[in-house]
């Protein structure tokens, strides 16, 4: 049986054989959701945007509560813009792979009761914006699920993408891949040179310490003796020369 037939037939696990894999699926999706927010809210932050903390919570809403971004009448249109603004880099400053972020979202969908006319355009959006995957490449997507996913999943795999949105896709991803080894290679150079400062201004303070406990005697040359001294001619007793 295919890898794809074994997702849509699959059977659950009973009950006294272990955990039950759809709490496990829960706890999944919720780690994945907490380190989707956590890293939106530290590339927010780095960037000094305003209350980085509740732009980080709408976008993450906007992607796992399905566009929902707890907008209210007062939501000043300063934040709406910042939350736009980081949904539109969300596949940058993320480092989590499309594929988990769509076995993620088929699990959510199916908690929260939604069909596939509810849920396939949403996963076009996130798709869009490079963040999930999504047509026939989104196979891998399916690890872990169960039969009750099967129709979602069918569906998600089903969505015709064109060829153009495919590479437009791929081109972001690689992009983002490729800024974030620049963001990694750019962190470890001011790290490394951060601890060679660090590392001199302790070598200066051991040697000032060096110094100051051993203090150098050229500054303070020894002074000669009495008895030590050269004799001094007396004039007096010399005897004159004629």
């Amino acid at each position: 049986m295919s890898l794809l037939g074994k997702w849509i037939n699959g059977v659950l696990h009973e009950e006294n054989k272990g955990p039950d894999p759809l709490k496990t699926l829960d706890e999944k999706l919720y780690d994945v959701r907490t380190k989707f927010e956590t890293q939106v809210h530290h590339a927010a932050e780095k960037s000094k945007v305003p209350e980085a903390i509740e732009v980080a919570r709408s976008v993450t809403g906007f992607v796992f509560d399905f566009g929902d971004m707890d907008f209210g009448m007062s939501t000043p249109r300063s934040h709406k813009a910042a939350v736009e603004a980081e949904i539109k880099r969300a596949f940058i400053v993320v480092d989590i792979p499309p594929d988990i972020i769509t076995n993620a979202m088929i699990h959510r969908a199916w908690r929260a009761g939604r069909t596939g006319d509810r849920f396939i355009p949403h996963m076009l959006n996130l798709y869009r914006l490079a963040l999930a995957n999504l047509g026939r490449r989104a196979a891998p997507a399916g690890e872990g699920l169960f039969s009750v996913h099967a129709a979602l999943y069918k569906e998600v795999c089903e969505v015709e993408i064109p060829d153009i949105e495919i590479a437009h896709f791929l081109a972001n991803r690689q992009r983002a891949e490729d800024l974030r080894k620049e963001l990694e290679a750019t962190e470890q150079a001011e790290a490394e040179a951060k601890a060679a400062q660090e590392q001199d201004a302790d070598s200066s303070a051991d040697a000032d310490a060096g110094t100051a406990a051993n203090p150098s005697t050229e500054s303070n040359p020894p002074v000669e003796s009495a008895s030590n001294a050269p004799p001094v001619a007396d004039s007096a007793a010399a005897p004159a020369t004629p």
